[in-house]
């Protein structure tokens, strides 16, 4: 029986975000995992240890394009940075005059 690391994605990209060439929001990835001797630990904990490696760096890849497609929507909105009470105070400084 083959032996498999499965990981399941299912982003929800705003609306507007054009997904990237290629990829859906909702994926399914499976990694097979070599087949060991039985009682063979090390060699087990090895190859799932290669097999996770191989499924983070798979992951990775497709969710840096995931980000970089929604960058594009983002990018487009102006962000507005609040009035700091430093910057009020400046504007209400006084003359030193009593009137």
């Amino acid at each position: 029986m083959a032996r498999n690391l499965t990981i399941e994605l299912r982003l929800q990209p705003p609306a507007g975000a054009e997904p990237p060439v290629g990829l859906e929001p909702k994926k399914t990835s499976s990694f097979a995992l070599p087949t060991t001797e039985s009682g063979d630990a090390k060699a087990f904990y090895a190859a799932l240890s290669s097999a996770i490696n191989n499924a983070k760096e798979a992951t990775g890849a497709e969710l840096t394009q995931w980000r970089d497609a929604v960058a594009v929507i983002e990018s487009g909105k102006e962000s507005k940075k609040p009035k700091d009470d430093e910057d009020e105070d400046e504007d209400e400084e006084v003359d030193g005059s009593d009137e």
